[in-house]
């Protein structure tokens, strides 16, 4: 089984920073540092990308796939009518950067995250959109709501991860324990769990019903960027720039599998909808894709490109990889009978 690459696209000048796909798998959108954020047609030729946006660096989209949400070092929150480009909100208010930001499912909130040590939910139902805020001590470094829409999580360099009502922004909860910024963090997919990477060389799992410690996940030896559950929540994934990924049982914190076959750092981890694990490493430029089972997991494909990648991304309904970097975008169709690079 191996995986084949799909499509070089050429359209930015600088760093890539951020990809999203739209939900419906059909589009495409990258940021980078050249301050754009380019959407394209995934079923397409990629030379004439239909619509590229100015002074972007981060991009997400609503649920829906209607929306574009994107940010940069400017302060700002932008929407983005994700069909024809027309700017729907500037959201102004941050007095730093904004280092990303969610929709929650129904596409009438977005979440915006801040090195002021600020999350601030907006309400795009008005016309004109007032943030209610919330607050850490510290930068803001991601934020994620729950998959009903009801719970937004955020992590933090203050060391924390802190639970918040996503109607009122009262705040729910304050999960103490690492001692390190917390890089990344996540939802499992029924809402039970909460996953959280830090800089302290941990992942920790927290019940979400009682905020109570659920397991920590110790074996990383640097600190670990990200952090990804499964399809179905059974596994969490984790990646380190100790040069591992490694994959862990959310139910008991067992750890399962060491990825080992990486030329440096781990950047990204993510999984596909059908449970393929796709890695990123720092070191050599190259992406994996590997197959988890009961045996040993090894790479059923992979790309490895000249410069450094970023970030992944997989199509919610395609076989279909997006990795973006400074060498560019990327996309990896996994196949079950084309070459590879694993």
């Amino acid at each position: 089984t191996t995986g084949r690459q799909q499509a070089t696209l050429t359209g930015h000048r600088e760093l890539l920073t951020a990809c999203a796909f739209s939900p419906d798998g059909t589009h495409l959108a990258t940021a980078a540092r050249d301050w754009k954020v380019v959407i394209w047609h995934t079923g397409q030729g990629p030379e004439k990308p239909p619509n590229s946006i100015a002074w972007e660096s981060y991009c997400t989209f609503s649920r829906d796939g209607t929306l574009l949400a994107t940010t940069g070092y400017g302060r700002r929150v932008r929407i983005w009518s994700a069909d024809t480009g027309e700017l729907k909100h500037t959201l102004a208010g941050h007095t730093d950067t904004v280092t990303g930001c969610a929709f929650n499912p129904a596409g009438t909130h977005i979440a915006s995250a801040s090195h002021d040590g600020t999350i601030r939910l907006w309400d795009l139902s008005s016309g004109s959109p007032s943030p209610t805020i919330i607050t850490h001590d510290d930068a803001v470094t991601a934020c994620a709501f729950s998959a009903d829409g009801s719970l937004l999580i955020s992590a933090s360099s203050d060391d924390t991860v802190q639970l918040w009502d996503a109607a009122s922004g009262a705040r729910l909860g304050v999960l103490h324990g690492h001692t390190g910024v917390v890089s990344d963090c996540v939802l499992s997919p029924d809402g039970s769990l909460i996953a959280s990477a830090s800089h302290d060389h941990t992942v920790r799992l927290w019940r979400t019903d009682n905020g109570r410690p659920h397991a920590v996940l110790d074996g990383h030896t640097d600190l670990v960027s990200s952090c990804a559950f499964s399809p179905d929540g059974k596994l969490l994934a984790s990646a380190s720039h100790d040069g591992t990924s490694k994959v862990w049982e959310s139910s008991s914190g067992r750890l399962l599998h060491t990825l080992r076959r990486h030329g440096g750092g781990v950047a990204d981890c993510a999984f596909s909808p059908d449970g393929l694990l796709a890695t990123l490493d720092l070191g050599d430029a190259h992406v994996r894709v590997w197959r988890l089972g009961p045996g040993t997991p090894e790479p059923v494909c992979g790309l490895r490109v000249a410069k450094p990648l970023l970030r992944l991304a997989w199509n919610p309904h395609r076989p279909l990889l997006s990795a973006v970097g400074e060498a560019g975008v990327y996309l990896l169709r996994y196949s079950p009978d084309a070459g590879n690079d694993a």
